[in-house]
């Protein structure tokens, strides 16, 4: 009787890859809500000047968002990539394309949460 054939283990950074750009939104969500709760609670304009919610949620509008690109970015490379067909190659290819459509998703959400930074005031 001869063993079944052994299959490679899936690398751990493979199973995270879908998660890097929900993290990172709930991560810039809850910096922005509580750094502008927070400044508001406090006397936003008298403790952090009259800007300082706005530019904090602007850069971190930025930031979060270029590395939401970034992993999106990285994910549409590796699915696009052509392998030999197996099946590892073939799991590594749709956990990419989640990665790379949730990527797509949550960069459009942490730019649509920071947008309003522009328009509004923080504190009424």
């Amino acid at each position: 009787m001869t063993a079944a054939p052994r299959r490679p283990a899936a690398r751990p950074r493979a199973l995270l890859e879908p998660l890097a750009a929900p993290v990172l939104w709930i991560t810039h969500f809850m910096v922005v809500y509580l750094f502008a709760e927070g400044a508001c609670a406090a006397g936003g304009r008298r403790w952090f000047g009259a800007g300082a919610v706005h530019v904090l949620t602007l850069g971190a509008t930025v930031v979060a968002a270029g590395l939401a690109g970034a992993v999106t970015w990285r994910a549409w490379r590796v699915w696009r990539r052509r392998r030999e067909p197996s099946d590892l190659a073939e799991q590594r290819a749709a956990t990419m394309h989640a990665a790379f459509l949730l990527g797509l998703l949550f960069t459009a959400a942490i730019v649509a949460q920071g947008v309003p930074a522009l328009f509004l005031r923080a504190c009424p």
